[in-house]
């Protein structure tokens, strides 16, 4: 009877330690999964976050591109000059009339290229604000508001604040709701203005931009992975934007003060935040956007509340739990059996030798015994216990190997996420240039599916744009610096050529192997083209397509150049129609206009392609 109690509360022992190693297998593990889960999500949505940080932030700094760019149009300063001189610009000759024609036609031609610009204005500060242009967005049709309809500016404080910045900078407004009507209501937009200014300094006139911020907010709010909330912020807490399929959105009392605070661009990386007693998991981007009130910014949060996280943890399955439990069961039955048989010390001994020469474990030794049977169970468990030593270390390594394997592997997923979802072309070569992969968006841009181009050279995109020279020194830069940027010509599978913007970096290979390309490319054919039409109607007559008077002294100052430094003659011959102004009053303008294209169709016709003829104002060509 003693020997049997002894053993039943050896049992009972062994059943209580198999529980508690259960519990503390599963609680481990857990653990592990709510780490690597928060490794895994916060690592996309700290990416994410950033990304789209620059994202909005590029399109703030082209609104102030675009803004100065406008205000350098040649009809800007026109008419400025024939405002302040009755009506007709003594360098042109041109009326008021024509300059502003010709500004509303480029006004439209920039607004239809760049949909997300609801209104673009020319102010005359001189009569108080009032507008002589303007351009204005309808749904999807532009418009240019008749003389008529023009009033005075509402947005004083704007015009205020945009005065007082120096030549060539542009002010930029806060993120308003609405418009100067109806504030606090209406969509999220941002006024842009630049002052033109007279010789003397004095204050002349206003060009503004008045920017839908919809469509750019909503690309960095929207999609976001793992279900997350996205919100966008201006630097008082007011929300501009949100993720509207979350219903967990952030609030900006979730970015902690010292964030909040910030005078430059940051980033803050995923951490907890208590909001409301409730954990939040958060990410956010600061964005400065002004250099001068360098407290101006917006913020973009990105958050998820720590339940619906926990909602994401992958549970151990069922065939899995069944496994570990039978194998616990198994092992328990062992050591039950072992402790059973503890006083029989020969037959332990035995057993003993035998599992240490089939390599089995659990087994115990009378290591208490006297004589040569506990000499010989000492002996034993010496021997066992290098055993377990050395099995123990090899598990160490087994698992530190595989935690290092787990980790690396979370990071090729993160960057593979990335590349395959980003609308940029990503395109993969090694030193040869031969290609080893591409994303989706490459396919999109140029029409090529994977399996056409993995394994063929980068050369089948070359279009005849360029000559040998121009690859030459690409990859003589490449080469030296490690990074190329541009735009370069390529050429679609159906054979359309296009312009792109191309960044190429360098990757060195790692234990000497080969170095890897990585090229990174947008569209911005249409782009360039639309541009490349700004451009022309800045320089060229509306009316005849000839060279107006800018671009006319730049060739003339070329012919001049060329004359002297070949000791040739240079001819310049000033035509004048006589009795124009009688076709005018008596057939009608359209007439006049009509002769006028006539006219330059027919000089044209007359001369070299290596002559110019350019329309001086009126009936006057040179």
């Amino acid at each position: 009877m003693p020997f049997q109690s002894l053993a039943s509360r050896i049992q009972a022992v062994v059943v209580v330690l198999l529980i508690l190693a259960a519990a503390a297998l599963e609680i481990s593990a857990g653990s592990r999964r709510w780490t690597n889960l928060l490794a895994e999500r916060g690592g996309e949505l700290s990416n994410s976050v950033g990304l789209n940080g620059k994202r909005l932030s590029q399109a703030i700094e082209t609104l102030r591109e675009d803004t100065l760019f406008l205000a350098r149009t040649p009809p800007v300063s026109g008419i400025m000059r024939a405002s302040l001189n009755d009506d007709l610009d003594p360098i042109d000759n041109d009326s008021t009339a024509k300059w502003i024609r010709r500004l509303n036609e480029i006004f439209s031609a920039f607004a239809q290229s760049h949909p997300d610009y609801m209104r673009i204005s020319y102010i005359n500060m001189e009569k108080g604000g009032r507008e002589m242009v303007r351009v204005e967005r309808r749904h999807d049709d532009v418009r240019v508001v008749p003389g008529g309809d023009l009033q005075e500016s509402g947005d004083r404080a704007v015009l205020t604040e945009a005065a007082a910045v120096g030549d060539g900078e542009v002010f930029l407004s806060d993120v308003r709701l609405g418009d100067s009507d109806a504030p606090g209501s209406g969509p999220p937009h941002m006024l842009a203005a630049i002052p033109v200014r007279m010789a003397g300094g004095r204050l002349f006139g206003i060009v503004c931009v008045d920017f839908d911020l919809r469509s750019v907010l909503a690309a960095v709010t929207r999609g976001l992975p793992f279900a997350a909330g996205a919100g966008v912020f201006d630097a008082g807490g007011r929300r501009l934007s949100s993720s509207s399929e979350s219903s967990s959105e952030p609030d900006p009392s979730a970015v902690p003060k010292a964030f909040r605070d910030g005078e430059a661009s940051g980033h803050l990386d995923f951490q907890p935040m208590i909001v409301e007693g409730r954990t939040h998991f958060v990410t956010a981007e600061r964005v400065a956007f002004d250099p001068r009130r360098r407290q101006r910014h917006l913020f973009l949060v990105y958050g998820i509340p720590e339940g619906q996280l926990r909602a994401g943890l992958t549970t151990v399955s069922d065939s899995a739990l069944v496994a570990g439990l039978l194998l616990m069961a198994a092992a328990g039955s062992l050591l039950l059996l072992v402790v059973s048989r503890i006083f029989q010390p020969l037959r332990q001994i035995t057993a003993a030798a035998r599992a240490v020469t089939e390599g089995r474990d659990g087994f115990s030794l009378p290591v208490t015994a006297a004589g040569e049977v506990g000499a010989l169970a000492r002996a034993f468990t010496v021997m066992s216990a290098r055993i377990r030593e050395r099995e123990e270390d090899y598990g160490r390594l087994t698992a530190e190997l595989e935690q290092r394997v787990r980790a690396r592997t979370g990071q090729l997923r993160l960057a593979g996420t990335v590349v395959q979802n980003t609308s940029e072309g990503v395109m993969i070569t090694d030193a040869a240039g031969m290609i080893l992969s591409v994303n989706p968006a490459f396919s999109d841009i140029t029409g090529y599916g994977p399996e056409e181009v993995v394994g063929r050279n980068a050369s089948l995109l070359k279009s005849d744009h360029h000559d040998a020279a121009f690859y030459d020194a690409l990859w003589s830069v490449l080469l030296r610096d490690g990074r190329w940027q541009g735009e370069i010509w390529n050429r679609r599978r159906n054979g359309e050529a296009f312009v792109e913007r191309l960044s190429i970096n360098r990757v060195p290979g790692e234990d000497g192997t080969a170095a890897t390309f990585v090229g990174v490319f947008s569209d911005v054919t249409e782009q360039r083209r639309k541009d490349e039409r700004i451009r022309h109607l800045a320089f060229h007559d509306a009316l005849t397509d000839l060279p107006n008077r800018y671009l006319l002294q730049d060739r003339l100052d070329h012919a001049i150049s060329r004359a002297r430094r070949e000791e040739r003659s240079l001819a310049v011959m000033f035509i004048d129609l006589d009795h124009f102004k009688t076709i005018n009053d008596t057939l009608g303008h359209d007439v006049g206009d009509l002769l006028l294209r006539q006219e330059a169709l027919r000089l044209r016709a007359a001369l070299r392609e290596v002559d110019t003829v350019a329309r001086m104002g009126g009936d006057e060509f040179l």
